[in-house]
């Protein structure tokens, strides 16, 4: 039996993976999907910055620079 903490590591990677095969089986190329990637990298860069204090990433306290 999975722990939740296992559940929740692979978390990321089954949703890419579930969001990717289904950006394919609706007729998105390489292209289209690099684009949509790049989006949302962006979006949550704009995130990050409007944030105030560290955000964690992989359990690690990282801090966020206003200059990105």
């Amino acid at each position: 039996m999975r722990s939740a903490a296992v559940k929740t590591h692979n978390a990321p990677q089954i949703l890419a993976k579930s969001f990717f095969k289904e950006l394919r089986e609706n007729g998105y190329d390489h292209n289209a999907i690099v684009a949509i990637s790049s989006e949302l990298l962006e979006l949550v860069t704009q995130e990050l910055k409007q944030g105030d204090g560290p955000v964690k990433i992989d359990g690690n306290v990282v801090e966020l620079r206003k200059a990105l």
